[in-house]
C-alpha cells in the first residue's frame, strides 16, 4: 500500500482473518491478525478507514443476521459485530460498517 500512496484501507473480518469452529475460535484469529495489522500501521501509518463484519458470505445468516428468527444466529452476529468494533477501534478506524 505503502507504494500505492494509499493512506487508508478496508475490510472485513474473514478479509484478514479465516473462520474458526466456534466464534470464540473466530474472534481470537481476528485478535491475532488486528495484532499484525496495528504492527504494520505503526510502522507505515497507513489506517483503516472502516471495519465491518461479514454476514453474507456464511450460510449461517442466509435467513437474515441481525433479521434472523434463531436467537442463536442473531447472538453470533452479534459477537461478529462487537469483534469488529473492537477491532475498529484498536487500529483507530473512523467508522464501523
Amino acid at each position: 500500500m505503502e507504494k500505492l500512496s494509499v493512506d487508508y484501507f478496508c475490510f472485513h473480518d474473514r478479509d484478514i482473518a479465516p473462520e474458526g469452529a466456534t466464534l470464540a475460535e473466530s474472534i481470537a484469529n481476528l485478535e491475532i491478525m488486528t495484532d499484525y495489522l496495528l504492527e504494520k500501521q505503526n510502522a507505515t501509518g497507513i489506517k483503516p478507514l472502516w471495519v465491518t463484519a461479514n454476514m453474507f458470505g456464511d450460510k449461517t445468516f442466509m435467513a437474515g443476521a441481525a433479521t434472523s428468527p434463531s436467537a442463536d444466529v442473531y447472538a453470533i452476529a452479534a459477537g461478529k459485530v462487537k469483534a469488529g468494533i473492537d477491532a475498529a477501534i484498536k487500529l483507530g478506524a473512523p467508522g464501523y460498517v
